[in-house]
């Protein structure tokens, strides 16, 4: 996988977050628009604002964007596009498909026969994947 992939993946990975928390802004009618201040201040408004939205996504909506953190985590140590589970590359066309995809074709199969799951997303902790 060439800088341009990583590029265009992270990028659909962002666009995915994006998307998730517009559909939750949305749906909000007393949202107040907020004042222009000094640096620090707008930066700890939008991260109240996140924190408020996050509370409120639904539990799919949440694990969709602790998987899309996970990724741009990996992304950022430069372990991502690796199976959490047998280490080996997960190919770019699935990772184009699904971007914050943790497993190979084959393990995610597998692991869907066995009903085996793997843990959170928010309880990876990227030094210890393969």
């Amino acid at each position: 996988m060439n800088d341009q992939d990583l590029d265009r993946l992270r990028n659909q990975l962002l666009k995915n977050r994006k998307e998730i928390l517009d559909r939750v802004r949305r749906l909000e009618t007393d949202v107040e628009s907020l004042q222009e201040i000094q640096s620090e201040l707008e930066e700890e408004a939008q991260k109240l604002e996140l924190s408020r939205l996050y509370g409120r996504l639904g539990n799919q909506e949440r694990e969709e964007i602790e998987a899309i953190e996970l990724a741009l985590n990996k992304l950022d140590s430069g372990k991502f596009g690796r199976c959490e589970e047998c280490g080996e590359p997960i190919p770019l066309k699935r990772l184009q498909v699904l971007p914050w995809a943790r497993l190979c074709r084959q393990d995610a199969e597998e692991m869907e026969k066995t009903g085996r799951r793997l843990p959170p997303a928010r309880e990876v902790v990227i030094s210890e994947l393969p």
